[in-house]
């Protein structure tokens, strides 16, 4: 007997779950390593096209960090990779996540907002905006 899709995707989100809850973990880690107190990634998305634009990430000076250089083996977010700078990890993090979150922020007039990640309180928060078109109809015999 085949398995009903509502089934299937549950257990599919459950298991993104886990994984990010790894990903976030190593990430969270080797960025308080080198001295990350703040982090934000800014993405947009229409007509079934989604990018993130702009990664940033602040010391506790307020000063930018820079992400390209390499992330420490083992706290590599995507199992697969061995190697990978900062702001990729920081990448394959926010597309979990909104992947989860926020699936097809992307659709038809889509969705913009901000995945903000405070660092020292291991805390992530997704400030989102979903846009829409909005019908008015009125009828009236006059």
């Amino acid at each position: 007997m085949s398995e009903t899709l509502f089934p299937m995707f549950a257990r599919h989100q459950a298991e993104k779950r886990k994984q990010l809850a790894s990903s976030r973990k190593r990430l969270i880690a080797a960025l308080r390593e080198i001295g990350v107190v703040s982090v934000e990634i800014n993405y947009e998305g229409c007509g079934d096209q989604g990018q993130l634009v702009n990664i940033a990430a602040s010391g506790s000076d307020d000063n930018p960090v820079n992400l390209e250089c390499q992330i420490p083996p083992g706290h590599a977010t995507n199992a697969t990779t061995t190697s990978c700078s900062y702001a990729q990890a920081l990448m394959d993090l926010a597309w979990g996540l909104l992947g989860v979150h926020h699936d097809g922020f992307d659709d038809n007039e889509g969705a913009y907002g901000t995945i903000a990640i405070n660092v020292m309180a291991d805390k992530i928060t997704f400030d989102h905006y979903e846009r829409y078109t909005d019908t008015k109809h009125t009828k009236a015999e006059v």
